[in-house]
């Protein structure tokens, strides 16, 4: 049933437009289940429901927005969390230009994260308040990430040491739909109801 729901989704076979809603979203325990329904354009004419079930919920953001398509990856931004080695990235020295450098940190990460990670999300508190120290813990989080924020401390004659904590290897997907994401262990499709 999976290999059918991605067919329709994510190669987009339906024979006209159609648009898609969460219908419904119920959460059990660490699953989430969804009932996603599936409309032509300018109509209320139902062709398909679907059932999706998310085991093992790690993170998600939801909105009841009329969607376009479904799309499920092993590899995204968001699952970076979940994927790779974690560092804790230290700083020391001192700052000439604390606004600018807040600046420089802003847009390295909406330019690097894409805005799917939240600023706040792996730095340790307010960027401000850190950056009105000598020295201190800047963030803790993936790799690739960490890196970025070194680039641009380095850049401004900061000394920075990186530090190996918290490995999550753990095998996660996410779901995208929207605005919307789920990051889980997998996720199971049943077709309710097929007018198609």
């Amino acid at each position: 049933m999976q290999d059918r729901f991605k067919r329709y989704f994510q190669n987009a076979i339906f024979k006209d437009d159609v648009y898609i809603r969460p219908t419904q979203i119920t959460e059990i325990d660490d699953d989430i289940e969804f009932t996603f329904t599936v409309f032509y354009y300018d109509s209320s004419t139902i062709v398909q429901i679907w059932k999706v079930v998310a085991k093992a919920v790690e993170n998600y953001k939801l909105s009841y927005d009329f969607i376009e398509d479904i799309n499920e990856f092993d590899k995204h931004i968001l699952l970076w969390e979940f994927l790779e080695q974690h560092y804790e990235l230290y700083f020391k020295g001192t700052i000439t230009n604390r606004k600018e450098l807040i600046g420089e940190i802003l847009d390295k990460h909406i330019s690097f994260t894409e805005g799917w990670i939240d600023i706040n999300q792996f730095i340790n508190g307010s960027v401000e308040q850190i950056l009105k120290g000598d020295s201190g813990l800047f963030a803790s989080g993936p790799k690739r990430l960490i890196d970025k924020y070194k680039e641009v401390l380095e850049s401004n004659e900061l000394s920075v040491s990186l530090l190996p904590c918290n490995k999550k290897n753990n095998d996660k997907k996410i779901m995208i739909f929207g605005k919307s994401f789920v990051v889980a262990e997998d996720f199971y499709y049943t077709l309710l109801v097929s007018n198609s």
